[in-house]
């Protein structure tokens, strides 16, 4: 499906992503809890030492992680809106501060450093943490254990090892930033999938419903196709929003229209096109697979319907969130 190619060659700043419609709707109902949820995110920011762990706290307090979580999870209670939006502050923000900047910047090990030591705090809680761990890393272990109370144990586990995929990516993307390398596609989707965590969503989407898709029905080759789909459309849908204000701040930035630009050879706008037509082709899968599910019903139906409200809302803060826009690259920019 051909896209609107206006709403990609606008360069003021605007959202590549409204030209870019889901064809399924974003679910409002806990759009009421965003006010507060903000001001309470902005106190923690601070209280927390996660302010001091990233390049801007301006831009973290603006970049609407509150919104993000009420859009993703309508079902979510307050309590479990406030960790979770407290999960995504800190890994949109230190992924960005802590380890894409390192490796920009030529110093690889800092950022391998950072990923050792949340991993190590994700793997077992009651490891010590090193000397040289900041105050964000005990703050990324009070949350994970908070939200352990509101989890199953196979739920919980499913959260956890949807943060080490992410921690695995995000080690694989430092050492490509550091050496200026780009990936073909096909590891670069590789490396999508485990720093878009799809099964951390998803196990959020449970946990916050309060249900549980059984072990045996979750490996399906039905239902691991819908999430394998879901990962691709999170991360071309990131990539969409950032590949600007990325291209703004370093010329090794690495995203889809990158990847793309160099594998076919073709200019970046044109790879934007077709990273465009990718997500769109991503959606309408996506789209079919969780239909197919929704109609079953049951458990597996409250599944799939709650990972499209997830992709939807993740699509709709993409849109509207200061975080992309060229004037945060202005800020964030690396000496």
């Amino acid at each position: 499906m051909a896209v609107d190619r206006v709403s990609l060659s606008s360069d003021d700043g605007g959202p590549v992503l409204t030209g870019l419609p889901l064809p399924f709707g974003c679910c409002e109902d806990n759009l009421g809890n965003a006010s507060w949820l903000a001001a309470d995110l902005d106190e923690w920011i601070t209280a927390s030492g996660v302010g001091l762990a990233v390049a801007s706290q301006p831009r973290a307090r603006a970049s609407g992680y509150a919104l993000l979580s009420c859009l993703n999870y309508p079902a979510a209670s307050p309590e479990l809106l406030r960790l979770i939006s407290r999960y995504f502050a800190f890994y949109f923000e230190c992924d960005t501060s802590r380890i894409e900047f390192p490796a920009l910047a030529g110093e690889p090990a800092d950022a391998a450093a950072e990923i050792l030591c949340c991993s190590a705090t994700i793997q077992d809680p009651q490891r010590p943490l090193p000397t040289s761990a900041g105050r964000h890393v005990e703050a990324l272990r009070s949350i994970t254990e908070q939200l352990q109370r509101f989890a199953t144990p196979e739920q919980a586990e499913r959260a956890r090892r949807g943060e080490q995929n992410y921690f695995v990516g995000a080690a694989c993307e430092a050492a490509y930033l550091a050496q200026g390398t780009v990936p073909t596609s096909a590891e670069y989707q590789c490396l999508r999938e485990h720093t878009v965590t799809a099964d951390w969503h998803l196990a959020l989407v449970e946990i916050t419903g309060g249900f549980e898709v059984p072990g045996d029905t979750r490996w399906r080759s039905d239902v691991r196709a819908a999430v394998r789909t879901m990962g691709g459309l999170l991360g071309l849908i990131n990539d969409l929003a950032s590949w600007r204000k990325e291209a703004r701040m370093s010329p090794q930035a690495l995203n889809y229209p990158v990847v793309i630009s160099r594998e076919l050879g073709c200019t970046l706008f044109e790879a934007v096109c077709e990273t465009a037509d990718r997500m769109s082709a991503h959606a309408q899968r996506f789209s079919e697979q969780t239909g197919r599910l929704i109609r079953k019903g049951g458990t597996l139906g409250r599944w799939a319907a709650g990972a499209r409200h997830c992709v939807a809302g993740w699509h709709r803060w993409h849109a509207r969130s200061e975080r992309f826009s060229l004037d945060t690259a202005d800020r964030d920019r690396l000496p």
